[in-house]
C-alpha cells in the first residue's frame, strides 16, 4: 500500500512508480523468499529484510530524481507498508504514517510506529493523545519514500499463527477508524468483505482521506511446525518485569534476536562461577536450581533465569539443570 503526498497529482505520481519498482525488484529475487519459506534461519531472514530495504530504496531514489526534474513535482513523496508471507513467517517493511494491524487471539495490534510529526511528539510524552486528537500537524509526515536522497526503511519479522489477520492501510483509514473497530471487522468477515467493510467505515466517519485496506487472513487450519506458538513466547515475555513495559511490535522485535535451544534432560544450562552474558527464559519443560550441588528450588515453563549478567560480570549465582528435556 502505498499513499503519495505532495498534492493530488504529485501524490499519484509518486506512489504509483513506487509500487512497481519495489513490485518488480522483489520479483527479480523471489528466489530469497523461497529460500526464506524453506529456511527462515537468520541469515535468510537478514537477505530478505535487506532485499525490501532495497527495493525501497530503489524506488526513493527514482521518485527523488524526478522531482528534482520537474520543479512542480518538488518534495513530493509516498508512504509505503508491505508484507511478505513466506511459509509460517512473515516480513514486512514500511515508512510514513501508513499501517500494518494484527488481529491475533482477538486482540488488535498496531505492528508500525508513524513516521509522523505527531507520532513522534507522543513518543516523546511532549503531547497527549487527547492533544494529538486536536492537533493542526496531523499531516506532517517526518519520513517519506521519495523526498530525500535517501529514506530510512522499518523491517520487522514474525512468526505466524493460525487465524492470525492483517489488515495494510492507508491513514485515510487509521484516522477516521480506531483500531477497536478495525479488529472488530477483521474478526467478523473474510479479507475482501473486511476490507470494503472498513473502507464504507472510514467513508462513512467523514473520509477525509483516500482510504485504501488490503486484509490477509492465515487459515485457522494453516499447517505449522512450531514447537512454541508465538503467542505463548510473547505472553511469557510480557510477565517479566524488565519487558513488561514494551509495545506488541517492540515484543516481536525483541524476538528477533532471541536464539532458541534445546536442552537434554540432566544437561547444564548455566553453570555456578561462570562468567556469561545470556539471560533465559524457560519455554518448556522443568529445570532445577542448586547452589553448592544443595537444591534451591524447581522452575517449570514460562520461568525466567539468569538476568544479572545484563547488569553486571559477576559470576553464576547458581547452576541451572535441565529436569528434563527443555526449551529455552
Amino acid at each position: 500500500v502505498c499513499d503519495g503526498m505532495g498534492g493530488a497529482l504529485a501524490g499519484e505520481v509518486a506512489s504509483q512508480p513506487c509500487t512497481q519498482v519495489v513490485h518488480g525488484i522483489i520479483r527479480q529475487h523471489v528466489d530469497l523468499i523461497s529460500r526464506f519459506d524453506a529456511d527462515p534461519s537468520a541469515d535468510n531472514r537478514r537477505a530478505l529484510c535487506q532485499l525490501l530495504e532495497d527495493a525501497i530504496q530503489a524506488a526513493n531514489a527514482e521518485i527523488y530524481e524526478m522531482s528534482a526534474e520537474d520543479a512542480s513535482k518538488r518534495g513530493m513523496g509516498t508512504t509505503i507498508v508491505l508484507l511478505i508471507v513466506a511459509g509460517e513467517n512473515a516480513v514486512a517493511a514500511h515508512v510514513g504514517d501508513s499501517r500494518i494491524y494484527l488481529l491475533r487471539d482477538e486482540q488488535i495490534h498496531q505492528l508500525t510506529e508513524d513516521h509522523s510529526l505527531i507520532a513522534e511528539q507522543l513518543r516523546r510524552g511532549l503531547i497527549t493523545a487527547e492533544e494529538a486528537e486536536r492537533s493542526n500537524f496531523g499531516n506532517v509526515i517526518m519520513r517519506a519514500v521519495g523526498t530525500r536522497e535517501v529514506t530510512q526503511v522499518d523491517t520487522l519479522h514474525m512468526e505466524l499463527m493460525p487465524g492470525d489477520r492483517f489488515v495494510l492501510c492507508s491513514d485515510g483509514l487509521s484516522g477516521p477508524v480506531k483500531s477497536p473497530d478495525i479488529g472488530s471487522i477483521l474478526g467478523l468477515y473474510s479479507p475482501r468483505p473486511a476490507a470494503e467493510h472498513l473502507v464504507t467505515m472510514a467513508n462513512e466517519a467523514g473520509g477525509p482521506d483516500n482510504v485504501t485496506a488490503i486484509c490477509v487472513l492465515v487459515a485457522d487450519d494453516y499447517p505449522t511446525t512450531a514447537e512454541v506458538p508465538v503467542a505463548f513466547k510473547v505472553d511469557v515475555l510480557k510477565q517479566i518485569p524488565l519487558f513488561s513495559h514494551m509495545t506488541y511490535k517492540e515484543l516481536m522485535t525483541l524476538l528477533d534476536v532471541i536464539d532458541e535451544r534445546e536442552h537434554a534432560a540432566q544437561e547444564v544450562i548455566i553453570e555456578e562461577g561462570a562468567i556469561e552474558d545470556e539471560f533465559y527464559v524457560l519455554l518448556t519443560g522443568r529445570a532445577i536450581v542448586t547452589k553448592q550441588r544443595r537444591k534451591l528450588a524447581e522452575l517449570e515453563s514460562g520461568a525466567h533465569f539468569g538476568e544479572m549478567c545484563l547488569l553486571d560480570d559477576a559470576p553464576r549465582s547458581a547452576t541451572i539443570i535441565a529436569e528434563e528435556d527443555c526449551r529455552v
